[in-house]
Protein backbone atom coordinates (compact mmCIF):
# COMPACT_ATOMS: atom_id res chain seq x y z
CA UNK A 1 0.00 0.00 0.00
CA UNK A 2 2.69 2.50 0.98
CA UNK A 3 5.28 1.78 -2.21
CA UNK A 4 2.15 1.93 -4.57
CA UNK A 5 1.44 5.58 -2.78
CA UNK A 6 4.70 6.46 -3.14
CA UNK A 7 4.49 5.14 -6.76
CA UNK A 8 1.52 7.06 -7.40
CA UNK A 9 3.11 10.48 -5.68
CA UNK A 10 5.97 10.24 -7.62
CA UNK A 11 4.53 9.77 -11.15
CA UNK A 12 2.49 13.03 -10.27
CA UNK A 13 4.91 15.30 -9.44
CA UNK A 14 6.78 13.84 -12.65
CA UNK A 15 3.66 14.70 -14.34
CA UNK A 16 3.45 17.97 -13.12
CA UNK A 17 7.40 19.46 -13.31
CA UNK A 18 7.93 18.41 -17.06
CA UNK A 19 7.26 20.16 -19.94
CA UNK A 20 3.97 19.45 -21.37
CA UNK A 21 4.43 18.75 -25.16
CA UNK A 22 -0.02 18.91 -25.56
CA UNK A 23 -3.34 21.04 -25.50
CA UNK A 24 -4.42 17.77 -23.77
CA UNK A 25 -1.75 17.31 -20.62
CA UNK A 26 -1.56 20.98 -20.37
CA UNK A 27 -5.47 20.57 -20.16
CA UNK A 28 -5.41 18.27 -17.89
CA UNK A 29 -3.33 19.82 -15.55
CA UNK A 30 -5.00 23.06 -15.19
CA UNK A 31 -8.18 20.96 -14.74
CA UNK A 32 -6.12 18.73 -11.63
CA UNK A 33 -4.81 21.26 -10.10
CA UNK A 34 -8.11 23.67 -9.99
CA UNK A 35 -9.73 20.72 -8.60
CA UNK A 36 -7.37 20.54 -5.81
CA UNK A 37 -7.92 23.80 -5.11
CA UNK A 38 -11.66 23.72 -4.68
CA UNK A 39 -10.96 20.39 -2.34
CA UNK A 40 -8.55 22.69 -0.38
CA UNK A 41 -11.25 25.39 -0.54
CA UNK A 42 -13.34 23.07 1.20
CA UNK A 43 -10.98 21.65 3.79
CA UNK A 44 -10.14 25.40 4.43
CA UNK A 45 -13.99 25.98 4.91
CA UNK A 46 -13.88 23.00 7.33
CA UNK A 47 -11.43 24.17 9.05
CA UNK A 48 -12.66 27.74 9.64
CA UNK A 49 -16.19 26.28 10.66
CA UNK A 50 -15.03 24.40 13.25
CA UNK A 51 -12.71 26.39 14.82
CA UNK A 52 -15.04 29.39 14.74
CA UNK A 53 -18.33 27.95 14.65
CA UNK A 54 -21.23 30.30 13.09
CA UNK A 55 -19.52 33.59 13.98
CA UNK A 56 -19.65 36.65 13.05
CA UNK A 57 -15.91 36.48 12.41
CA UNK A 58 -16.77 33.33 9.85
CA UNK A 59 -18.54 34.98 8.52
CA UNK A 60 -16.75 38.32 7.63
CA UNK A 61 -13.66 35.73 6.95
CA UNK A 62 -16.13 34.07 3.63
CA UNK A 63 -18.23 37.07 2.75
CA UNK A 64 -14.79 38.66 2.39
CA UNK A 65 -13.39 35.78 0.11
CA UNK A 66 -16.01 35.76 -2.35
CA UNK A 67 -15.35 37.92 -4.99
CA UNK A 68 -11.08 37.02 -4.69
CA UNK A 69 -12.37 33.47 -5.45
CA UNK A 70 -14.85 34.20 -7.92
CA UNK A 71 -12.04 36.34 -9.67
CA UNK A 72 -9.71 33.16 -9.56
CA UNK A 73 -12.58 30.59 -11.16
CA UNK A 74 -13.23 33.32 -13.98
CA UNK A 75 -9.82 34.09 -14.69
CA UNK A 76 -7.41 31.47 -13.86
CA UNK A 77 -9.43 28.35 -13.95
CA UNK A 78 -12.06 29.74 -16.93
CA UNK A 79 -9.39 32.02 -19.51
CA UNK A 80 -6.13 30.49 -19.08
CA UNK A 81 -7.05 27.13 -19.07
CA UNK A 82 -9.66 27.83 -22.39
CA UNK A 83 -7.96 30.59 -24.08
CA UNK A 84 -4.30 31.28 -23.33
CA UNK A 85 -2.72 27.54 -22.94
CA UNK A 86 -4.26 26.78 -26.79
CA UNK A 87 -3.09 29.97 -28.49
CA UNK A 88 0.55 29.51 -26.43
CA UNK A 89 0.66 26.15 -27.33
CA UNK A 90 -0.30 26.90 -31.11
CA UNK A 91 3.08 29.15 -31.26
CA UNK A 92 5.53 26.39 -29.70
CA UNK A 93 4.18 23.82 -32.17
CA UNK A 94 4.65 25.92 -34.96
CA UNK A 95 8.22 26.17 -33.66
CA UNK A 96 7.67 30.36 -32.99
CA UNK A 97 8.91 30.15 -29.37
CA UNK A 98 9.55 33.74 -29.49
CA UNK A 99 5.98 35.06 -30.63
CA UNK A 100 4.93 32.77 -27.64
CA UNK A 101 7.12 34.45 -25.94
CA UNK A 102 6.22 38.02 -26.64
CA UNK A 103 2.13 36.57 -26.87
CA UNK A 104 2.65 35.84 -23.29
CA UNK A 105 4.86 38.68 -22.11
CA UNK A 106 2.22 41.36 -23.68
CA UNK A 107 -0.98 39.48 -21.96
CA UNK A 108 0.84 39.13 -18.69
CA UNK A 109 1.57 42.89 -18.53
CA UNK A 110 -1.91 43.89 -20.01
CA UNK A 111 -3.29 41.58 -17.58
CA UNK A 112 -1.34 43.53 -14.70
CA UNK A 113 -2.56 47.07 -15.94
CA UNK A 114 -6.24 45.94 -16.08
CA UNK A 115 -5.72 44.24 -12.56
CA UNK A 116 -4.33 47.41 -10.93
CA UNK A 117 -7.10 49.63 -12.36
CA UNK A 118 -9.46 46.77 -11.07
CA UNK A 119 -7.89 47.36 -8.01
CA UNK A 120 -8.08 51.31 -7.29
CA UNK A 121 -11.97 50.82 -8.29
CA UNK A 122 -12.44 48.68 -5.98
CA UNK A 123 -10.86 50.32 -2.78
CA UNK A 124 -12.56 53.52 -4.27
CA UNK A 125 -16.25 52.06 -4.14
CA UNK A 126 -15.90 49.24 -1.26
CA UNK A 127 -18.81 50.54 0.20
CA UNK A 128 -21.37 49.99 -3.03
CA UNK A 129 -19.70 46.45 -3.97
CA UNK A 130 -19.49 45.56 -0.07
CA UNK A 131 -23.51 46.01 -0.09
CA UNK A 132 -23.73 44.34 -3.95
CA UNK A 133 -21.65 41.27 -2.70
CA UNK A 134 -23.08 40.68 0.66
CA UNK A 135 -25.63 43.48 1.40
CA UNK A 136 -26.10 43.13 5.61
CA UNK A 137 -22.36 42.55 5.77
CA UNK A 138 -21.34 46.72 6.20
CA UNK A 139 -23.17 46.71 9.50
CA UNK A 140 -21.30 43.86 10.74
CA UNK A 141 -17.69 44.78 9.69
CA UNK A 142 -18.41 48.08 10.93
CA UNK A 143 -19.94 47.12 14.38
CA UNK A 144 -16.95 44.09 14.76
CA UNK A 145 -14.66 47.01 13.57
CA UNK A 146 -15.37 49.75 16.53
CA UNK A 147 -15.71 46.53 19.10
Amino acid sequence: MIASTKNFLQKSVDLLLRQQTNILSAAFIIMATSGLSLFLGLIRSRILTSIFGPTNIAGVYLASSRLPDFLFQLIIAGTLSSAFIPIFSSYLVKKKEEEGYEFASTLLALGLGIFFILAIVLIVFAEFFCHLITPDLLMLILFLWLI
